[in-house]
């Protein structure tokens, strides 16, 4: 999988794609996540929910990047929804 940014190839639905600026990445890349998500979702063997997984958290990462959310504020947010429940 490669992701969409400046003039990196993205596969998003087939075609190449390149964002002109942060707002379309963001975008593209949630698309992108949605697209991943449903990809792991109908996995059908242990193999192939790992690379789909791995597809997933890439373009996690990348939004994270891009949005400036640091691991530590995800594992503060998860603690903190735990703490709701």
């Amino acid at each position: 999988m490669k992701l969409i940014r400046d003039k990196t190839p993205d596969l998003l639905r087939g075609t190449t794609r390149t964002a002109r600026d942060d707002d379309e990445f963001n975008i593209l890349l949630r698309a992108k996540l949605m697209e991943e998500a449903a990809e792991v979702a109908s996995s059908t063997s242990r193999e192939e929910t790992i690379k789909e997984l791995a597809d997933l958290v890439e373009v996690q990462r990348a939004l994270m990047i891009l949005l400036n959310i640091t691991p530590l504020d995800l594992n503060i947010a998860v603690v903190e929804k735990a703490g709701r429940k």
